[in-house]
């Protein structure tokens, strides 16, 4: 037997030789995959959905692999990279010089720098902001996280804390300067420009001194809250007895208000008021009564008020046309009107409308 035959057979029969040959085999065949996909001259490469690596329109190139799940782009100025993701766990974009933005599982997660400024939320959970002072000044910050943890410093170096219901000391809060609580509702101290308010079991008791004089409240039995020259709102056993002045600086005069529910109310400002002149009726304040506001000249005018005609139509006084609707849209008077036509309203079932003050 020839040497070279017995030594090609020595190499096959050796363990694990006949296994490497296909592995040698597709080796062979993927450089030469590559090599057909670069055409002469070009840096592009094809090799979908597994990588593919192309220049892209206006410049730069952009390499995308495991069918677009990665991706990063590269500009075409100065080489660096602009943009790169990871789908559909984040993404990270170049702005502008110094200014970038990055996705983190959108849309929940987002963070947003800038020279000046750096952005942090992840929604709901996470809110944090930092401002870089001007000019070596110091900078602000504020923190925020669920289940109320919040923390904040200006650019003087106060700092104001809130820990959910137990404690919070912050500014700028839900409209007001100041606002300091203890194992809230149990206690809460409001400011506002100079008025300082106080709240024992929030909202049941409260007092509140300072610009606009004394207010206090004790809800729902009684309460005197106002502000001298703005607003003075009273009332006793909450909502059943009502009184109060809006408005004491307008130059149209205060509107006053007066209220007994559920049996009647009455709102006037100047010589404008909300009842009638002809006993028609009398409807403020009222869940189903809807207002009508009519000066006293003009009533005295024309010597009707509102849904007179509708009122004296129910009470057989005067006949109204089947296509003419007096009410004006009235839900009450419309009911009663239908059913006047009908032949089936006594006339005692319109006398809780009648009412005069």
């Amino acid at each position: 037997m020839p040497t070279a035959l017995r030594a090609r057979r020595r190499v096959l029969g050796r363990p694990g030789a006949q296994g490497l040959l296909p592995w040698r085999l597709a080796g062979a065949l993927g450089l030469a995959a590559l090599a057909s996909c670069a055409a002469p001259g070009s840096a592009d490469v094809h090799l979908a959905p597994l990588w593919t690596d192309i220049a892209v329109a206006g410049g730069g190139h952009e390499i995308e692999a495991l069918g677009g799940a990665a991706v990063a782009r590269w500009s075409a100025d100065d080489e660096r990279l602009t943009y790169w993701a990871l789908r559909p766990l984040a993404s990270w974009t170049r702005l502008g010089e110094e200014r970038t933005f990055t996705w983190v599982l959108p849309p929940l997660g987002t963070r947003f720098r800038r020279p000046e400024e750096t952005v942090t939320r992840v929604l709901p959970l996470w809110y944090d902001s930092t401002q870089e002072g001007r000019e070596g000044a110091a900078g602000t910050s504020q923190f925020f996280a669920l289940p109320g943890v919040y923390h904040s410093r200006d650019a003087r170096g106060r700092e104001k804390t809130a820990w959910s219901f137990f404690y919070g000391d912050v500014d700028k809060f839900l409209g007001f300067d100041r606002a300091q609580w203890i194992l809230f509702p149990l206690f809460l101290r409001l400011e506002r420009g100079d008025r300082t308010s106080w709240n024992v079991l929030f909202p049941f008791l409260q007092w509140s001194t300072g610009e606009g004089g004394f207010a206090w409240r004790v809800w729902p039995l009684a309460g005197d809250q106002h502000w001298r020259g703005r607003y003075r709102r009273r009332f006793l056993l909450w909502p059943f007895i009502i009184w109060q002045e809006e408005d004491l600086d307008a130059r149209s005069g205060p509107r006053w208000t007066a209220q007994l529910w559920p049996l009647f109310g009455l709102t006037r400002r100047g010589d404008a008021s909300s009842h009638d002149e002809d006993d028609a009726l009398c409807s403020t304040n009222q869940p189903f009564i809807a207002e009508k506001t009519k000066t006293k000249t003009a009533a005295a005018k024309d010597g009707k008020g509102p849904w007179s005609n509708a009122l004296e139509f129910i009470r057989g006084s005067v006949d109204i046309e089947d296509d003419v609707d007096p009410a004006g849209g009235h839900p009450v008077l419309e009911a009663l009107l239908a059913r006047k036509r009908s032949g089936s309203v006594p006339m005692w079932q319109t006398k809780p409308l009648a009412m005069r003050w």
